[in-house]
């Protein structure tokens, strides 16, 4: 920041991450307060823009509430809220963007506060500015509001849209490159650095190590334990922090997306579409990537699959609230379970040994005995 560099950590992501974790550790220090803060702010707040998010959608409060519960209590979701990288920032900003875009319709289909279409665009040009995968949730709204504003041929909410959700997220992400331009680069050089960095995300693939762990996305609402870790070793003390999907929702996710989209061509619900479109435009392109691709790029997609769950665990318990206020208990307890995982101690609680064993990239047994 001080310096206009881009990089050394992860050069090819975006940059605003390190604007906020400068701004972070100038309030807090550099201590691990000033480098997690906002990722433990930004990755509460992304419970409740979720839970807002899902009301909105589906006209839910029970949905609204599991949907929140369940990502809230998800170890991967907790993991990354904990670190001072920029996933839930990604997060944060996209769910802004839907919530802001559904919350610009007085209706379905007519825009009466065009200002929360513009917020909307800032929102997404700051989830770009932190990690591409803010992308695909932008183009969905980008879509669906001009398909919505054609299709009743009104041009000036077109027009709203595009400038809204096209250039508006364009400049936000220029601007956040400003102390690197500060440097004496112009734009030429910036669109030649943007190309490069682009060509290096597609084709990152990891150190050796990283091969033995699950890296293959198709697999993650189908294989449980799904999960990615960090081994590190400081003295004679091993930290294991893990991340892993919770098995009563992850499985779940494929079938409720098939069953909301049921739901939405049954009762022709613009609103069920649209959330069912952000799920599968998300998760498409992680899941066919010929490249390697992390559990940390779940975020980008696992807060449109829990609200797929929160949506079918509501409809389906209707009249039923026994089995929801059950399933939702079952989530929280499998959950804390699982907690230990997301604190580097994973390695003192014997249940979870399984877990460990099987994503570790070393020979865990032999670590540890010598150690």
């Amino acid at each position: 920041m001080e310096r206009g560099q881009i990089g050394p950590l992860m050069p090819n992501h975006p940059n605003l991450r390190s604007i906020i974790v400068w701004a972070s550790m100038g309030l807090f220090g550099r201590g691990g307060l000033g480098l997690r803060a906002p990722s433990l702010i930004l990755g509460t707040l992304g419970v409740l823009l979720l839970g807002l998010m899902v009301r909105r959608l589906s006209g839910s409060d029970s949905a609204s509430l599991a949907s929140a519960i369940i990502l809230a209590f998800d170890p991967v979701h907790i993991v990354f809220s904990r670190q001072a990288i920029q996933e839930v920032h990604t997060v944060f900003f996209f769910l802004a963007g839907c919530l802001a875009f559904s919350s610009a319709y007085v209706d379905k289909y007519e825009i009466r506060r065009p200002w929360l279409m513009a917020l909307s665009g800032i929102s997404f040009g700051l989830g770009l500015a932190s990690k591409a995968h803010a992308l695909f949730p932008l183009i969905v709204c980008l879509s669906m509001g001009v398909y919505l504003s054609v299709s009743r041929k009104r041009f000036a909410d077109t027009a709203l849209v595009v400038s809204s959700l096209a250039v508006v997220p364009f400049i936000v992400y220029l601007l956040t490159f400003l102390p690197w331009l500060e440097r004496g680069y112009g734009l030429a050089e910036w669109v030649y650095m943007q190309k490069e960095l682009a060509v290096m995300t597609i084709t990152h693939s990891g150190n050796p190590m990283d091969s033995m762990i699950d890296i293959r996305p198709w697999k993650w609402f189908l294989k449980p334990f799904m999960g990615y870790g960090n081994f590190t070793v400081l003295g004679d003390e091993l930290y294991v922090t893990m991340s892993v999907g919770n098995p009563l929702v992850w499985l779940l996710v494929l079938p409720s997306a098939l069953y909301v989209s049921f739901c939405a061509k049954r009762e022709r619900n613009v609103t069920l579409t649209f959330l069912v479109l952000l799920f599968v435009v998300s998760y498409m392109p992680l899941a066919f990537s010929p490249r390697p691709i992390w559990l940390l790029s779940s975020l980008a997609v696992t807060p449109f699959a829990f609200a797929l769950v929160g949506v079918s665990a509501d409809r389906l318990s209707a009249g039923r609230r026994t089995f929801f206020i059950a399933y939702l208990l079952l989530v929280v307890i499998a959950s804390i379970l699982l907690y230990p995982l997301c604190t580097g101690r994973a390695t003192k609680y014997p249940h979870l040994s399984y877990i460990i064993d099987r994503l570790n990239p070393h020979n865990y047994r032999l670590l540890r005995k010598d150690l």
